[in-house]
């Protein structure tokens, strides 16, 4: 990796107050209401963790992306599985000045939005953002959504095929304007590590059929809670809950699995990051791929890694502590439109003042490749 690469964390929106740190706790009869200030007077998206982030590769605004889904639980009603669409807007990096901003409202009897849902998988399909799986503590999905992000209407689209069945923890991936890469997951009662092909087989998006794909080559071992990114028409699988510390990669072009492998030695070695869950990926500038945080049954983390997909090397970045996001797990990382900007938004964190507890989040950070 290239020394001359310098990255920055900067802390656009702090967030509310960890849970159990205010004395405005919600009351019991208090019902969730999206549009309702927070504790400070903003409109902002809850707290919470495994939600997706996704963002439109032509926007015309570089720095802005879509948040969909998660689960928060401080309400007398237990867990929240918010089902509105939020779109965050920045001007810049600099000035830190961001407006969020809530979709439509939905009812309970809406079949074409989404159900309420957490660790489900998000892409971009040309202007649409599609919403497929994930789960509510309750039922595993495999409904999926389209939301046009021009008129922030969904649908729900028609689906045959040998599909992957109701799953959560699994990703999904934009080959082109009609199809989509979907990668391993979980279900009731298993993981897997099997690749589908998801291709839209009506202009309006309304009806698409899928294939299950047999890769060449040696594939991970079904993992869930780790990543797949895609860039440059190959897919990187990262952590997992499983052994194994190589990162494995799919080439679309030809349909095989390959592996990039720790080195040997001590020094080197040191440089790959630790067995891990729960963290996030994103690529930046067609090269690296960013990750951070995650967890162990033994620790949390909040380290930041970048994978260099040309040299198949790790690097721990050494970064100010001004700025970088708190350790956690379930967070998101989205790549932003500039492709040198990614945007980490929520997650669970552990309580300053109880050690066992855990607290969701809401704060937005960024991290920047500023030469």
């Amino acid at each position: 990796m290239a020394d001359k690469e310098e990255w920055r964390w900067v802390c656009v929106e702090a967030g509310s107050r960890l849970d159990g740190d205010s004395d405005e706790e919600e009351e019991e009869d208090e019902e969730y209401d999206p549009t309702r200030l927070d504790e400070d007077g903003l409109l902002r998206p809850l707290t919470r963790w495994g939600q997706t982030l996704a963002c439109l590769p032509s926007s015309s605004t570089a720095l802005s992306f879509f948040l969909y889904g998660g689960r928060d639980g401080r309400f007398a009603d237990g867990y929240i599985y918010p089902r509105e669409v939020w779109t965050c807007s920045l001007k810049s990096v600099g000035e830190q000045s961001l407006e969020w901003r809530c979709g439509p409202l939905v009812g309970d009897d809406d079949t074409a939005t989404p159900k309420g849902r957490f660790l489900h998988s998000t892409c971009v399909v040309g202007r649409d953002l599609l919403v497929w799986g994930g789960h509510d503590d309750e039922d595993v999905f495999d409904d999926l959504h389209l939301l046009d992000t021009d008129t922030m209407q969904w649908r729900l689209v028609e689906c045959e095929g040998e599909g992957p069945g109701p799953r959560y923890a699994a990703e999904s991936v934009t080959l082109a304007d009609d199809l989509v890469l979907v990668y391993g997951g979980k279900d009731d009662s298993k993981a897997f590590n099997d690749l589908h092909l998801l291709r839209f087989t009506s202009a309006d998006k309304q009806r698409a059929q899928w294939t299950k794909l047999a890769p060449m080559g040696q594939a991970p071992t079904p993992r869930d809670c780790g990543t797949a990114t895609l860039l440059n028409k190959k897919l990187y699988v990262i952590g997992g809950a499983d052994e194994e510390r190589e990162v494995f990669v799919y080439d679309v072009e030809t349909n095989a699995w390959s592996t990039v492998t720790p080195p040997d030695e001590s020094s080197d070695e040191a440089a790959w990051p630790t067995l891990r869950s729960g963290h996030a990926c994103a690529p930046v500038a067609g090269r690296y791929i960013v990750m951070f945080g995650g967890c162990t049954p033994e620790a949390l983390h909040g380290d930041t890694h970048v994978f260099d997909t040309e040299q198949g090397t790790w690097k721990q970045l050494s970064l100010p502590e001004e700025g970088q996001p708190a350790r956690r797990a379930g967070h998101s990382l989205v790549a932003l439109a500039d492709a040198r900007t990614v945007a980490l938004f929520g997650g669970e964190t552990v309580r300053p003042d109880k050690l066992v507890d855990m607290a969701t989040l809401n704060d937005l950070h960024l991290l920047q490749l500023t030469s």
